[in-house]
C-alpha cells in the first residue's frame, strides 16, 4: 500500500522538490540583502520642511502706537505734509479704519508711472508713518489692534508695525579677524539668540589651567586636581588638592586646558585677544592630564567625572556649584567600562558630555571617551567644514567642528600640502603676546582636542536658552541643526556624522523645545513630547553574526521588528532546507 502511494507522489513530490528549491533560493537573496543592510545605521533628523513650517522668529519689539501703511495707487491723504519732512508740532489728523490717527510724515512717495519701481510694482502706493493720538500711552496690544482696523480701509494696501532693530556688531576682540572657525559656525547670528548665563558652568577636564591669563581669568571658577601619580602631576606634593594650575610648558603638557578653555569661553568685546563660543558661561578647570605629554589615566578620570556629577569621593570636598557641561578633549585606542560607567551616571544626573573623536585617523568606535556610549563625540574640521585628514571618523561621530588642519583632499604627503589653519586660543609663552601682559599669549593649535569645545559652548548656550536640556535631546537637536552640506559622502572613510556644527540653528531648535515643557530625556514635535530614539549602537552590544544573519544596529524605529523579520527569514529557510532533506531521504519503492 504505502509502496503504491509513494509511487503514485512522485509527480508531485517532483513539483514539491521544484518549488522548495525556488523559495531556498529566494531565501538566500533576501538573506543576502538583509545582511547588507546591517551596518547601516541612520542617524534621525527632525524633517527639515516639518521644522522650517513650525520655527518662530524671536519676539518683535514694537514702537508704541506707530504704524507704517502703504497707501493703494492713487490715493492721496489730503494733510500729508512733504515728504522727508520734520515732525511738525501739530500733526495733521486723517481717519482709517474708523480710527483716528495723525499723519507724521510720507517715507516714500508714490512712484512715477515711468519709475522703474512702478513698472515692477504697478500697484505701488505712498507709504506714511502715522501714529495713534495716545501714542505716549500706546502699548502693543493696542499697536497691534489699530494694524488690524486699518488694514480694513480701502485706501490701504498693507500695514505693519514700527519694528525695533539693533545693531549687530561683531566682537572688537583683536585677533577676531583670525577666529575662521566661529564664523563658519554661524557664531554671529547665534549670539543674537543667546550670549549665555554666569549660571552655566562648564567643567573642563584636562591638563588644568595657567591662572593669570587676562582674557580667560574673569570667567574661571575654583576647580580640583585630580592627577594622583606626583611624576604626572609635578606640583610639589603627592596628593590631590584644590588647585588645578596647569604645572607643565609648551613642550610637556602643551598648555592644553588652557587653550579648550578659552575656546569655550574666553572674554568677549574686550578689546583683547580672542572671543569665546560662550560670552558669559563659568568655566570650571579639573586636572586629570599631568606633564607627560598630557597624560591622564582612567581611574583619575573616572573620579574626576563622577565628582562634576556631585559625587562625595573620600575626603574630596563636593563640587561647589552643579556642572552643565563636561568637555573631554582626550582620548586614546581601547574602551574603558570604567569611563563608561562614569559617564553614564553624570548623564543621568542632566551633565551634557561633549567628546573628542581622536586624532588617530582611525575608526573613533575603538578609541575612548570618544567611542563610548551616551557621549557626543566631535570629529575636526578643515577651514572649508572638510573631515580634517588626522580626524577619527566611522558611525560613531555625530558632527564636525572646527579643529584645523588639512583635509583629505588638501593632504598630500608626496608632493607637500599648504600650511594647516589652527584655532587660536589662550596660551603663553609662545604666538601673538598680548601687550602688557607678558608671558601671556594667543598661539593655533590643531586637533579634536580644539573641534570639542566649540560644540560644549555651544551647548552651554542651548542650557542657557532650556536649562532642563538633557543629553540624548541635545545630542538629536545637534545633529539635525548640522549643516548636511559637509557630510562628505566623497570621503571614503566617511564619519562626518550629521555634518558641521551649525550653532545658530542649534539654539533655534532648542527654543522650540520650550513649547511643550517636557521632562526627561523627552523631546518636542509639534506639542507631542517623545523619546528620542539611539543613534548609535552599544559599543558593548557589537552586532555579530550569529547562525547566519546579523544582529542588527539599533535604528531610530523598528529595530525590534526588523530582528523579528531576520528570524522570520532564518525560520523560514530551516523549514525549506529540512523539507527537502527529508524529501530526499524518504526512500522510493
Amino acid at each position: 500500500m504505502w509502496a503504491n502511494v509513494t509511487t503514485a507522489s512522485c509527480p508531485l513530490l517532483g513539483i514539491v522538490r521544484a518549488c522548495a528549491g525556488r523559495l531556498a533560493a529566494l531565501w538566500l537573496v533576501l538573506l543576502l540583502w538583509g545582511l547588507s543592510a546591517c551596518d547601516q545605521r541612520q542617524v534621525p533628523r527632525l524633517d527639515p520642511v516639518h521644522r522650517a513650517m513650525t520655527w518662530q522668529p524671536g519676539a518683535e519689539q514694537l514702537v508704541a502706537g506707530h504704524l507704517l501703511v502703504e497707501l493703494r495707487r492713487g490715493v492721496r491723504l489730503l494733510a500729508a505734509p512733504v515728504s522727508g519732512a520734520p515732525l511738525a508740532q501739530t500733526e495733521p489728523v486723517v481717519v482709517l479704519g474708523r480710527e483716528r490717527l495723525r499723519l507724521v510724515r510720507e517715507l516714500a512717495p508714490e512712484p512715477a508711472p515711468d519709475a522703474p519701481l512702478a513698472k515692477q510694482d504697478p500697484q505701488a502706493g505712498a507709504i506714511v508713518l502715522l501714529s495713534s493720538d495716545g501714542a505716549a500711552g500706546a502699548d502693543e496690544p493696542l499697536t497691534r489692534r489699530l494694524l488690524d482696523q486699518v488694514a480694513t480701509d480701502a485706501r490701504v494696501r498693507r500695514a505693519e508695525p514700527d519694528r525695533i532693530r539693533y545693531a549687530l556688531a561683531l566682537p572688537n576682540d583683536t585677533l577676531w579677524s583670525s577666529q575662521w572657525s566661529l564664523p563658519l559656525i554661524h557664531m554671529p547670528r547665534a549670539w543674537e539668540i543667546s550670549r549665555g548665563s554666569e549660571e552655566v558652568t562648564v567643567a573642563v577636564l584636562d591638563t588644568g589651567i595657567v591662572y593669570g591669563h587676562p582674557d580667560l581669568e574673569a570667567r574661571l571658577v575654583a576647580g580640583y586636581d585630580f592627577i594622583s601619580r606626583p611624576a604626572s602631576a609635578d606640583d610639589g606634593d603627592r596628593v590631590r588638592d584644590p588647585d588645578p594650575t596647569d604645572t607643565g610648558t609648551i613642550d610637556s603638557s602643551r598648555l592644553h586646558g588652557t587653550h579648550v578653555a578659552g575656546i569655550i569661553g574666553a572674554v568677549t568685546g574686550n578689546a583683547m585677544g580672542i572671543a569665546g563660543v560662550d560670552q558669559k558661561c563659568r568655566v570650571m578647570p579639573v586636572r586629570v592630564l599631568g606633564v607627560r605629554s598630557g597624560d591622564g589615566i582612567d581611574s583619575d578620570i573616572s573620579d574626576a567625572l563622577r565628582w562634576t556629577g556631585g559625587a562625595k569621593l573620600g575626603t574630596i570636598p563636593v563640587v561647589s556649584r552643579r556642572i552643565d557641561v563636561v568637555n573631554l578633549s582626550f582620548g586614546g585606542p581601547g574602551v574603558s567600562f570604567t569611563l563608561q560607567r562614569a559617564i553614564d551616571e553624570i548623564i543621568a544626573q542632566g551633565v551634557l558630555v561633549v567628546a573628542a573623536a581622536g586624532n588617530g585617523g582611525t575608526d573613533a568606535t575603538s578609541y575612548a571617551p570618544g567611542g563610548l556610549d551616551g557621549v557626543i563625540t566631535v570629529g575636526a574640521a578643515d577651514e572649508q567644514g572638510r573631515r580634517a585628514v588626522y580626524s577619527n571618523y566611522g558611525p560613531r561621530v555625530d558632527v564636525l567642528a572646527p579643529g584645523g588642519g588639512l583635509s583629505e583632499l588638501d593632504y598630500d604627503a608626496d608632493l607637500g600640502s599648504p600650511a594647516p589653519e589652527g584655532i587660536v586660543s589662550t596660551y603663553r609663552d609662545e604666538g601673538v603676546a598680548e601687550p602688557a601682559h607678558a608671558p601671556f599669549t594667543y598661539s593655533p593649535l590643531t586637533g579634536t582636542s580644539q573641534a570639542a569645545p566649540h560644540l560644549a559652548g555651544a551647548a552651554s548656550l542651548a542650557k542657557a536658552v532650556l536649562p532642563s536640556l538633557r543629553q540624548r535631546t541635545f545630542g538629536l537637536l545637534a545633529r539635525t541643526s548640522a549643516n548636511a552640506r559637509y557630510r562628505c559622502p566623497q570621503d571614503e572613510l566617511g564619519g562626518c556624522g550629521a555634518g558641521l556644527l551649525d550653532v545658530e540653528s542649534l539654539l533655534l531648535l532648542t527654543q522650540l523645545q520650550k513649547r511643550c515643557n517636557c521632562t526627561g530625556d523627552l523631546y518636542c514635535v509639534d506639542g507631542l513630547c517623545l523619546q528620542p530614539p539611539l543613534v548609535h549602537a552599544s559599543i558593548w552590544d557589537t552586532p555579530v553574526v550569529k547562525g547566519g544573519f546579523c544582529e542588527l544596529a539599533a535604528t531610530p524605529s523598528g529595530d525590534a521588528s526588523s530582528r523579528k523579520l531576520a528570524g522570520l527569514w532564518l525560520g523560514l529557510g530551516v523549514l525549506v532546507l529540512l523539507g527537502l532533506f527529508r524529501l530526499k531521504a524518504r526512500p522510493q519503492a
